[in-house]
């Protein structure tokens, strides 16, 4: 993902060189102007691309876009590290918790019947905190940053990240603003079963979480490259690349989740409110799993994980 980013800063600025070099063309394609085939940098053109026959005008108005988004445009449910910190330690009281990486690999138990009620807000600052902390990430593979994590009660899951740009680093050219940073959105889906055992599915993949036809071939073409390298001289499609890229993300979602505990919900037994974020105690007789455990938007809770039983005659 890192890379495809800077694959688009880099079009970003031939493209706004071009058009400003050749007002007179933008209204005409590549194909037209008999340079289709001709490299931009390294092996990229604009038909491996799958811009040939694209309108210059069209090309730079896309790229333009990534310039104006707003952070606020794209993230809507930001979370506050100080105040998420303080949640994960009121959340994990009474477990063997030790820090947020730590829910990349491992299931955080709890010594009493317990049911936790959290935030999707403390989920992605646990994911954050955890990725920026490990070598071990898919998503810090991608060098991306979390942003946002939004889950409905139907299910639906928001994934937002984001790439820095290092605009100190770009060269300066007129008309251009290149944006501070760009958002990849990853739209999910979560479902859990009889067991409170979480599943996430992936939906689709937005840049700026705008449907962009150029900027989606872009990502398209080069991803199907990026797969012809992986997998030898039988390249995967741009889609099948996309897939796996999403299913990454997904299985790491889903472990961060499933090791948090199983969802789900149980009758409390001291008093506290059940729609307020914490640790509860639970009669277990009571539990139930499943998508009960989504009870309301912006929601998750977790029948807590028990500590196993040694073997017997240990």
């Amino acid at each position: 993902m890192k890379c495809l980013f800077k694959v688009l800063i880099a079009i970003a600025i031939i493209i706004a060189i071009f058009v400003i070099a050749a007002g007179v063309l933008v209204t005409r394609t590549p194909r037209q102007l008999k340079i289709h085939d001709k490299p931009l940098f390294g092996e990229e053109s604009f038909e491996t691309m799958g811009l040939a026959d694209t309108r210059f005008w069209d090309i730079y108005k896309s790229f333009k876009g990534l310039s104006t988004v707003k952070e606020g445009d794209v993230v809507h449910n930001a979370f506050n590290a100080s105040e998420e910190g303080d949640n994960v330690a009121a959340l994990t009281t009474g477990s063997n918790y030790t820090n947020a990486s730590s829910t990349l690999e491992n299931k955080v138990e709890y010594e009493s019947d317990v049911m936790i009620v959290y935030k999707d807000t403390t989920l992605a600052y646990m994911l954050s905190d955890g990725v920026e902390k490990t070598d071990n990430s898919v998503i810090k593979d991608m060098g991306v940053a979390v942003e946002e994590i939004t889950i409905k009660q139907n299910g639906s899951l928001r994934f937002v990240t984001s790439f820095a740009v290092p605009v100190d680093d770009l060269p300066n050219i007129p008309l251009v603003t290149f944006p501070k940073k760009i958002y990849a959105v990853a739209y999910f889906n979560i479902t859990a079963d009889n067991q409170g055992i979480c599943t996430v599915t992936s939906d689709e993949l937005k840049i700026n979480d705008k449907d962009d036809p150029v900027i989606q071939a872009i990502i398209g073409a080069l991803l199907q490259k990026a797969g012809a390298s992986e997998e030898g001289e039988d390249a995967t499609t741009s889609e099948a690349k996309l897939d796996k890229l999403m299913d990454g993300l997904a299985e790491e979602i889903s472990k961060v989740v499933n090791n948090l505990g199983k969802i789900g919900k149980g009758e409390i037994t001291d008093g506290s409110d059940p729609n307020t974020v914490g640790v509860k105690r639970i009669n277990p007789s009571t539990v139930e799993y499943g998508m009960v455990g989504l009870p309301q938007d912006g929601y998750i809770t977790f029948v807590g994980h028990k500590p196993s039983l040694p073997p017997l005659g240990e």
